[in-house]
């Protein structure tokens, strides 16, 4: 029967998508999170000039995860990424 409701309830709700921005100082570890999420393991990082976006999905929730890098928040944030967030 669980094999039943398991099947049934994305089915009945869908995927519900959600925006996170990770937002830090330098060499805070906000990539390494980012990649612990999507690939499950912890990978090797360099410093990010810019910023990443991944998508991450857990179950029926679909992240996109926006990692900006340290210097970058300041120049982006107000510009580009945060138009859309609620």
């Amino acid at each position: 029967i669980s094999g039943f409701f398991s099947s049934i309830f994305p089915s009945l709700f869908g995927i519900r998508e959600m925006r996170i921005l990770i937002s830090g100082l330098d060499g805070a570890g906000k990539t390494t999170i980012l990649y612990r999420l999507q690939v499950g393991e912890a990978v090797t990082t360099i410093p990010t000039i810019g910023f990443n976006v991944e998508t991450v999905t857990y179950k029926n929730l679909k992240f996109q995860v926006w990692d900006l890098g340290g210097q970058t928040r300041k120049k982006y944030c107000s510009s580009i990424i945060c138009f859309n967030i609620h």
